[in-house]
């Protein structure tokens, strides 16, 4: 992870120094991207993803930010990225009959920043910031088991979990489609990875099969809309 992160730090430098340089060509843009994608979880330390893609997640942000245009083929932007997530994880524990399977549903609002940089028709973004769940549903389900469900909300998730809050990385590649009247349209696919969150040991969901290390990994196809003032 540290040297994605620093692949991400040089990325966002090389953006901020052309942005400063052509100051002169800033102009304001506001974006709104729907996601739909699948998730794949773990709870092993260390490791991105140790199940198959079985949950299936959407999202929606509010993209303001300041968009740079140096020659007719190259620009860049730089995003701050506030939306709502539905995030899902899923495990199975055990084979056959005796197997249970346990859900963690979270309800969150994320908050981070996602530059981008276009070459012609091309939009490359990377980016991350933090997500905090407002709400969460647990469950386990199995065939000699009760089936037992939770809904916990904003005060209970805070009871729940060691930290409000975890971190997210994010990288897309989209087709950008310019319009007329300074609009512009995106459509392509991300990436997008869950650092782990933790339970607490005596927390209101101490009965948790799954405790520590709780990380998830997605991709999908997202769209997106843009508007570039004048």
């Amino acid at each position: 992870m540290n040297n994605i992160l620093k692949n991400k730090l040089v990325i966002i430098s090389v953006i901020f120094a052309l942005s400063f340089a052509k100051l002169n060509a800033a102009n304001f843009v506001i974006g709104f991207m729907g996601q739909f994608g699948a998730s794949a979880a773990t709870t092993e330390k260390g490791k991105i993803f140790n199940s198959d893609f079985r949950e299936f997640e959407n999202s929606f942000s509010v993209q303001p930010g300041i968009f740079f245009s140096y020659y007719d083929t190259i620009s860049s932007a730089i995003f701050l990225d506030i939306g709502y997530s539905k995030d899902r994880y899923e495990f199975r524990h055990g084979e056959s009959e005796n197997r249970i399977v346990e859900n963690f549903s979270l309800n969150n609002i994320s908050i981070g920043l996602l530059p981008r940089i276009n070459f012609g028709f091309l939009s490359l973004g990377i980016g991350g910031g933090i997500k905090i769940p407002l709400s969460m549903i647990y469950s386990t389900e199995g065939q000699y088991r009760y089936s037992d469900k939770y809904k916990l909300d904003f005060g209970d998730v805070r009871d729940a979990l060691t930290e409000i809050y975890y971190p997210y990385l994010k990288a897309s590649v989209d087709f950008l489609i310019k319009g007329k009247n300074r609009f512009m349209m995106t459509l392509g696919v991300y990436a997008n990875y869950d650092f782990p969150f933790n339970l607490k040991n005596d927390g209101i969901l101490d009965m948790a099969i799954s405790r520590r290390n709780i990380a998830s990994f997605d991709i999908g196809f997202q769209i997106g809309l843009y508007f570039v003032s004048l």
